[in-house]
């Protein structure tokens, strides 16, 4: 049980919250604002307004540049109920040690954090979100390649009640992808047509000793929101940022 964000124990054992509210930083409220990070300069504004229409629960959708020379801390994040840390083609992060440690300190605080392509492939985070063991794919280069992804395929929608494939049907076209190795008790509820992991979910115990459920995707986000990916992507990435 964590009383930062579990909906039923609230700030206080017991404090279930009302029905719709979600629970983040130990308050239940009606919605959260979320933290896109990555690097490019300019922002992910699609990818921003898609997740912005995709649920009523997140209050605004915000974007940070990871390579902007400032490295955020754990205090920059800790308004945010949920983070995305992702990282576009070619441009690794300037910190990837200190994003780490940021995104290690926030967790460790209570707040929820998504990881997907690049930041758990060729460009990965690294630091103490490494270290205690918080990276669920191995990360290894990334291609684009084309693929797919269907729910009526056992082979690839291999938890079909998982939270994480709500409203999931498929995913197709030709983005970036990885082949990444699972780690760190990472299980995969989701599989690309070829055999790769799409996503993968894990628990893991904090800085304070309570057991967190996480989630890493292997895709990058921004594929979503131009097309290279059509489908249910947006789906899947509010999905894993209202896992937990």
């Amino acid at each position: 049980m964590n009383e930062q964000t579990d909906p039923n124990n609230c700030g206080s054992c017991g404090n279930a919250c009302a029905a719709g509210e979600t629970c983040w930083s130990g308050a239940c409220a009606a919605c959260q604002p979320v933290l896109l990070i990555s690097t490019l300069a300019g922002g992910d504004t699609g990818l921003m307004a898609s997740l912005q229409s995709s649920s009523s629960q997140f209050c605004q959708v915000d974007y940070l540049n990871a390579n902007s020379g400032t490295t955020p801390t754990a205090a920059d994040l800790s308004p945010y109920g949920a983070v995305l840390a992702y990282n576009n083609d070619n441009y690794p992060y300037a910190d990837p040690l200190g994003l780490g440690n940021a995104l290690a300190g926030y967790f460790n605080g209570g707040g929820r954090v998504v990881v997907a392509l690049f930041g758990d492939a060729g460009y990965a985070i690294a630091g103490a979100w490494v270290t205690d063991n918080y990276l669920l794919l191995n990360p290894s280069d990334a291609v684009t390649a084309s693929d797919s992804f269907s729910a009526s395929v056992e082979t690839q929608d291999l938890v079909p009640m998982s939270p994480i494939l709500a409203g999931v049907s498929s995913i197709s076209g030709m983005g970036w992808r990885g082949t990444q190795s699972l780690q760190n008790g990472g299980v995969a509820v989701a599989n690309w047509a070829s055999g790769a992991p799409l996503a993968v979910v894990g628990v893991v115990v904090d800085a304070r000793g309570y057991s967190r459920s996480i989630v890493d995707l292997n895709i990058l986000p921004t594929d979503v929101a131009t097309g290279a990916w059509t489908g249910d992507g947006i789906a899947l990435l509010r999905n894993a940022l209202l896992y937990q």
